[in-house]
């Protein structure tokens, strides 16, 4: 039997969802039946060589990656010791960093025989026909660039498949999550033409209902975090209060809790109702990206702001309790370090229980790309696609709203210290920026007072990519060092008092 090895690596803590996807629907072919594919996701900390073997340990005919723009540079990195130490095995690079990179990475990267671009289940299945079976030329595959003649040649794309033709991935003998948390695809695609995105086809398609309750009885059963991947699920109202009911009912006295993202215009009060009677099963995130009218413009994103505004005071109302995360963008086109803290100032102001302000990328195949010259945007030519300046964010602008951001994501994510500035917060009122005045003076107070919450590694020299997982590892910290947390919960009483003193809003 032939063997065929699909790997993701990983670094967010969970186990890859195109691997079984991918495997599932090139199982539904008959003529696969003697293909043995195997899932063999690594961790992103793994050496190159030991992650070489580890893939080369059944001796497979193909290996291929998932590739995003996190592990990408990982994947070409362990890619090229698959081929030294076993020159004939084919490589095959897929996921949406190849999207509009395939053609590119093949020119450049000797060690990658094949990239897969957009939609990858009926490209892999053909593949495997093509390099196990030997029944069609790489030619014949829809999807695929591949070598031939030294030439890089690309295939037409691969047509989009039938979501209610795929199997479940958990349900009906499927994956068993082997860790506590777990992705869920209920949806693909994205109608919304943010330029900022390459999400995929705009076309929108649907994983049927009743598979989504045989998925979700399992991973209730079985996990404590499950991740919703699609784009926005309260964009179709009806559909998205279904998975809401179907969720809460499934995981009533369960320990697991339910992840997913949305327009914070799209949270209706039939939503919030669901969410208000026990909203410790549902953690939500919201993207504003920015507050600004012309910064949204540049981007085309619509916003209505008076609706968001109604929409998270009626959250906060009815389920005061519920967790919910805002997350922002800097270096947006157009967009200089004062619009910035507009809108930090506003999305503080909402007391988000988390708090993400982001680096904008020029993501390959987005819209931004086409503005690059009309608004100065000069970022890296490779993975992360960070937006190093602009004509309105110099890069000092730039290390100064990333520090900005870290300071305020520690403040939200360590919760006994906010508590403290609670009243502050919500006193101080829109449109001032007194809120972002507070937490840079919080964060000097800290330094004043001897504290260095960035742990001796300047946020500011920081790459943005990983200021996420800084805010992360510094609440950790926060809560497991006592002496720690006594000195920040101090200084943080002493400053309290010292605004107080000066007559500051209480």
């Amino acid at each position: 039997m032939s063997s065929v090895v699909l790997t993701g690596i990983e670094r967010w803590g969970y186990e890859s969802l195109a691997g079984p996807l991918l495997r599932d629907w090139a199982r539904m072919d008959r003529a696969l039946d003697e293909v043995d594919i195997i899932l063999a996701d690594l961790p992103y900390a793994e050496d190159a060589s030991s992650c070489a073997r580890r893939l080369l340990a059944s001796s497979p005919a193909l290996v291929g990656f998932s590739c995003f723009l996190w592990n990408a540079p990982k994947a070409l990195e362990v890619a090229r010791e698959l081929k030294r130490l076993s020159p004939g095995v084919k490589v095959v690079l897929g996921g949406p960093e190849l999207s509009a990179t395939a053609e590119r990475v093949l020119a450049a990267h000797p060690e990658v025989d094949f990239a897969a671009y957009a939609e990858g289940e009926e490209t892999f299945r053909l593949l495997l026909r093509s390099v196990v079976l030997g029944d069609r030329p790489p030619a014949e595959v829809p999807g695929l660039v591949y070598r031939e003649g030294g030439r890089v040649l690309k295939t037409a794309e691969a047509p989009l498949i039938d979501l209610a033709r795929a199997r479940p991935v958990y349900a009906d003998g499927g994956v068993v999550p082997a860790r506590d948390c777990a992705l869920l695809e209920t949806s693909r695609g994205c109608p919304f033409l943010c330029s900022f995105c390459d999400w995929g086809p705009r076309k929108m398609r649907f994983v049927p209902l009743e598979r989504l309750e045989r998925e979700l009885a399992v991973l209730v059963e079985r996990c404590r975090y499950v991740f919703l991947c699609d784009a926005d699920i309260l964009m179709d109202k009806a559909r998205g209060l279904a998975i809401l009911e179907t969720f809460s009912r499934l995981a009533e006295g369960k320990p697991c809790t339910l992840h997913f993202e949305s327009d914070p215009a799209y949270l209706c009060r039939e939503a919030v109702d669901v969410i208000a009677r026990d909203p410790f099963k549902f953690q939500m995130g919201f993207g504003l990206q920015s507050v600004n009218p012309q910064t949204l413009l540049n981007i085309s994103r619509k916003l209505d702001l008076p609706k968001v505004e109604a929409n998270l005071a009626y959250l906060r109302a009815a389920a005061p309790r519920a967790q919910f995360g805002l997350s922002i963008i800097y270096g947006l086109p157009g967009e200089d370090l004062a619009g910035f803290r507009r809108t930090m100032d506003w999305t503080l102001g909402r007391r988000p229980g988390c708090f993400c302000a982001n680096q904008l990328l020029m993501i390959p195949g987005a819209d931004v790309g086409r503005d690059a010259a009309r608004f100065g945007l000069r970022a890296q030519a490779e993975p992360p696609y960070q937006v190093l300046e602009t004509d309105a964010m110099p890069r000092a602008d730039v290390r100064r709203a990333r520090t900005l951001a870290y300071h305020a994501g520690v403040l939200l994510a360590f919760r006994p210290c906010i508590e403290l500035l609670d009243a502050r917060f919500d006193a101080l009122p829109d449109g001032t920026g007194r809120r972002v005045e507070l937490v840079e003076a919080w964060a000097g107070a800290m330094r004043e007072q001897g504290i260095d919450l960035t742990f001796g590694e300047p946020v500011s020299e920081t790459d943005g990519f990983r200021v996420d997982e800084r805010v992360i590892q510094a609440a950790e910290r926060l809560r497991e060092d006592k002496l720690l947390v006594a000195a920040v919960l101090a200084a943080t009483r002493r400053f309290a008092d010292s605004l107080d003193a000066a007559g500051a809003p209480a």
